[in-house]
């Protein structure tokens, strides 16, 4: 599960967040578990959110195998925040 215990309070500040949200998380993240992305999407109470997996992707090689669908995400949620 999700653990903060000297974290950044991520959940609780999600909770309260309604804006448009987009969630990137690699899939085989070694830093940050796939579970907690997955856990923060779910928290979200916003409308308009959008969870985004780069298959086969670790924390640090995100752009190296998911470049353009980062970018794209990234474009999408700017564009739809105009």
């Amino acid at each position: 599960g999700f653990k903060e215990e000297k974290g950044f309070r991520n959940i609780d500040k999600i909770a309260e967040f309604h804006k448009p949200t987009l969630v990137i998380h690699a899939e085989f993240d070694h830093i940050i578990p796939f579970s907690d992305g997955v856990a923060l999407f779910e928290a979200c109470p916003a409308r308009d959110k959008r969870f985004l997996k780069i298959p086969g992707a670790n924390h640090n090689d995100i752009f190296v195998r998911g470049l353009g669908e980062y970018m794209k995400a990234v474009k999408e949620l700017a564009t739809a925040c105009l």
